[in-house]
């Protein structure tokens, strides 16, 4: 998959920028699944054109919406892409799902993942 993004939002990554994006001309692999990758670059094309609005209110649903499985896969691609807002948001949100739960009720909540 190709994405194309602003230099604005691409300023929201560590990783993504847009001497890294597209280097003489040609596009680069981010190594990040097309599907969570289109959500992480939503993220930051929501945050980037914000113009200092608060948005907590748009935060919570963006993570209210996702899966268990996507939520995860978004903290990794976060990570890896050095999104720290989303970083953030993501470790946050998976959290509160798992405060107060035993560890045997964890192990539901954290998907099965091969490495």
């Amino acid at each position: 998959m190709s994405f194309v993004v602003s230099e604005r939002e691409a300023s929201q990554s560590g990783e993504i920028h847009c001497d890294t994006i597209c280097y003489r001309g040609r596009p680069i692999d981010v190594n990040v699944q097309g599907k969570t990758l289109a959500k992480a670059l939503h993220y930051c094309k929501k945050h980037a054109y914000s113009g200092g609005h608060d948005l907590r209110a748009w935060d919570a649903k963006f993570v209210g919406d996702l899966d268990l499985e996507t939520l995860y896969d978004l903290i990794l691609a976060s990570h890896k892409l050095e999104i720290q807002g989303l970083l953030a948001l993501t470790c946050q949100t998976l959290a509160n799902k798992i405060k107060g739960k035993s560890p045997h009720e964890t192990c539901h909540v954290l998907p099965p993942r091969e490495y």
